[in-house]
């Protein structure tokens, strides 16, 4: 599994990624519900932040995440299964830095980006 996470990182998806914008504040921040899953109360969603001018964390520049988060709808929980960061926009090129081991699970809290992105996941029908 970690294999293909990775694998999915190193191929851009932007060309027949389906991002829909849901929020934005200093990055727009998108969803691809086409390429959502449902099983029981859990749905795995790939979301995407993307940043107008580039950002620095440890030394990487970077102007684009790509997450793959698995949502606890009834628990209200998440936790992120693999992450990229990106030096061009929208996901484009090849990541500076991605990590394919799943984080540990997270209650959501009211009101925050991980909250609309519950609720957007979590009321879609697939």
């Amino acid at each position: 599994m970690k294999f293909f996470l990775l694998l999915f990182f190193l191929i851009p998806i932007y060309s027949f990624a389906d991002w829909s914008l849901v929020h934005q504040d200093d990055a727009d921040h998108y969803i691809d519900y086409a390429l959502m899953s449902k099983s029981g109360q859990k749905t795995r969603a790939w979301y995407l932040q993307n940043y107008a001018e580039p950002q620095t964390i440890k030394n990487l520049q970077y102007r684009s995440i790509k997450n793959r988060s698995e949502f606890d709808c009834k628990a209200r929980k998440m936790r992120i299964l693999a992450y990229a960061l990106y030096a061009e926009p929208m996901g484009q090129g090849r990541a500076v830095f991605n990590k394919g081991e799943a984080l540990d699970w997270q209650t959501i809290k009211p009101k925050t980006l991980n909250d609309l992105y519950l609720k957007s996941v979590c009321s879609k029908k697939k």
